[in-house]
């Protein structure tokens, strides 16, 4: 007797409701008008799926007392691996084909990112910068602040996103801003701690990689100028809001830009992987030169620095 998984006839409703769900995905990803919602296609796919495999769980409980995990999950891998393998290597056949040479060049970087205002990303902890007793905290809230004054690091830096001013309304440099920016430095310098408030880094105003592809004669098409990519006056007044509460900041215009162009790429290095992220192989350029800055203000020898100083 062969040993069979309990089934139902056929459903061409389920298969139907199936078809909708996964047709509104595609559209919605294609960008079709009239579609904003398309995304819902993904939860109705998945009550389809939780539906079946309760019901056939169930029968299997009816008809035979018991539910056989390793003869279900076997069935599951049967059933699906064939064809998501299948997807997975056309999908990296196509990339390698049709991508924008530069823009395919990060897939497999690891030049991956958490997206920090998202609802759901889970705070980062605190982690230690090259035993120093530095330590990146973010965002900073009360809970914060306790951890500051429990683990009592020397300097506490400070990073901003300064890109999403238009999706949660505000203003960036605005008045509001620069209150809260020095009620955020005198809070942590209340608790014994240096800090440091990193500046901006220039908006490319476009997706680099795409840029390059299509211009690989010539980076300088994608480069912008430094005064439509740096904001100075809101650098000057950020400046000032930092010192106000008693911090260091850290204008770091000269590491991306010269004194008229911002270049997308420095040395042989791509600064952006897309239109605001910067790269990995970038930012551990820019590691040693950041730990040097950090260990001037630890020393309190902030009179002859460049790059960095008080306001």
């Amino acid at each position: 007797m062969v040993d069979q998984e309990p089934r139902c006839g056929f459903r061409p409703d389920i298969e139907g409701l199936r078809a909708v769900a996964v047709s509104a995905v595609v559209l919605y990803h294609a960008a079709v008008p009239g579609l904003p919602g398309g995304f819902v296609g993904v939860d109705v796919f998945f009550v389809v799926s939780g539906f079946l495999i309760t019901g056939l769980l169930w029968r299997e409980v009816v008809m035979t007392g018991a539910v056989r995990l390793a003869r279900f999950y076997g069935a599951r891998a049967r059933r699906l691996l064939p064809a998501g393998i299948t997807v997975l290597v056309a999908v990296a056949v196509a990339s390698a084909w049709w991508l924008p040479p530069v823009a395919c060049g990060p897939c497999g970087s690891g030049d991956t990112h958490q997206d920090d205002l998202s609802p759901t990303a889970r705070p980062a902890p605190p982690q230690p910068l090259s035993g120093t007793g530095i330590h990146r905290v973010r965002p900073v809230a009360d809970p914060d602040l306790a951890r500051i004054q429990a683990e009592r690091p020397a300097v506490v830096i400070l990073g901003m996103t300064r890109r999403y001013a238009q999706d949660f309304h505000f203003t960036v440099s605005g008045a509001q801003w620069l209150t809260s920016l020095t009620h955020m430095v005198t809070a942590i310098r209340a608790t014994g701690a240096l800090v440091l408030v990193l500046g901006p880094i220039p908006d490319p105003l476009v997706t680099v990689p795409t840029c390059l592809s299509a211009h690989l004669d010539s980076a300088t098409a994608c480069t912008p100028d430094r005064t439509r990519a740096l904001n100075a006056a809101g650098i000057a007044a950020e400046q000032v809001a930092t010192a106000a509460g008693g911090g260091y900041y850290a204008d770091l215009t000269s590491l991306f830009c010269t004194a008229t162009r911002c270049p997308v790429i420095v040395g042989n290095n791509l600064v952006f992987r897309d239109d605001n992220h910067l790269t990995i192989s970038y930012a551990q350029w820019l590691a040693p030169v950041i730990s040097a800055e950090i260990s001037s203000v630890m020393a309190g020898s902030s009179a002859e620095r460049t790059s960095i100083h008080p306001g």
